[in-house]
């Protein structure tokens, strides 16, 4: 649902020619779709063929903004001749907050800090941004 109502994505599709010129590179978004592996080439050694990606879908309410994406088992191959990698970032803990290790982020609800002792109940006043997503 987060996906479908996604401004960036409707701003990035719409965007997008409908037919491109021969010779032209093209760029397609995926979404649901996570790595799980490279795929090598059987010519060149050592040289990317392809990327095999296990398909997602969302768990969890959408209205609260907590979905998660969780894989199906089902599996796909995508053949390619480049991999780029996000840089991302990893979150560490901040002195005196809640911090869940295995997200990486302040438990919250839309950016309100969750007590550590009752996940259910903002902290009063205690807002955050960066470390929530």
């Amino acid at each position: 649902e987060e996906m479908k109502n996604s401004r960036i994505r409707k701003r990035a599709s719409s965007s997008s020619q409908t037919h491109p010129r021969v010779g032209q590179p093209e760029l397609h978004f995926t979404f649901f779709h996570r790595p799980n592996k490279f795929l090598e080439s059987n010519d060149k050694s050592g040289q990317v063929a392809g990327v095999n990606f296990e398909k997602t879908t969302l768990k969890g309410s959408a209205g609260a903004g907590n979905q998660i994406a969780a894989g199906t088992g089902e599996y796909e191959d995508l053949k390619c001749g480049l991999v780029l990698k996000s840089i991302g970032y990893k979150s560490i803990p901040v002195d005196g907050l809640p911090f869940d290790y295995s997200k990486g982020v302040v438990p919250n609800i839309r950016g309100r800090v969750l007590s550590s002792s009752d996940v259910d109940q903002p902290e009063t006043g205690l807002w955050q941004a960066f470390l929530k997503t």
